[in-house]
């Protein structure tokens, strides 16, 4: 790609990155964050059910997803690349499946904590086959 397109392309991809941090995804996580609490704090039932303890354990992992997103934001902002176009697609896979994950364990709630272990299987199978079929699109990419 000739240097005045790339230049011209990295500082739109830098303003839309800034963009989306900031006005979307971290005022997101303090939604998320407050409202969660209070939820509990209002029904503290809430926290002796299966399937809540399941779905507090799938938001945390989305919270270290969160933070590893801004780590890996921060170092590309510093021309820092430890991963290929193809890791990154796998990881935004993985947000999508623990979002879904996520409210999959609302909507069945009683099933979803009394066979926790099969729903889980089951989801992290899906995310195997979701990694797969991304790398097959990315091998039929490169012929």
């Amino acid at each position: 790609m000739e240097e005045p397109k790339k230049s011209i392309l990295q500082e739109q991809y830098t303003y839309m990155e800034k963009k989306l941090w900031n006005v979307i995804t971290a005022p997101a996580l303090v939604i998320l964050i407050v409202m969660g609490v209070n939820m509990l704090m209002k029904n503290q039932a809430l926290l002796q059910v299966p399937w809540m303890k399941s779905k507090l354990g799938m938001v945390s992992l989305l919270l270290v997803y969160h933070f590893w997103c801004w780590r890996t934001l921060r170092q590309v902002q510093k021309n820092i690349y430890k991963y290929t176009s193809v890791q990154l697609r796998m990881m935004n896979e993985l947000a999508t499946i623990l979002l879904f994950v996520i409210v999959f364990a609302v909507i069945q709630k009683t099933q979803f904590g009394r066979d926790w272990y099969w729903s889980f299987v089951s989801f992290f199978g899906c995310g195997i086959l979701l990694m797969v079929i991304v790398r097959l699109i990315n091998r039929n990419n490169k012929k």
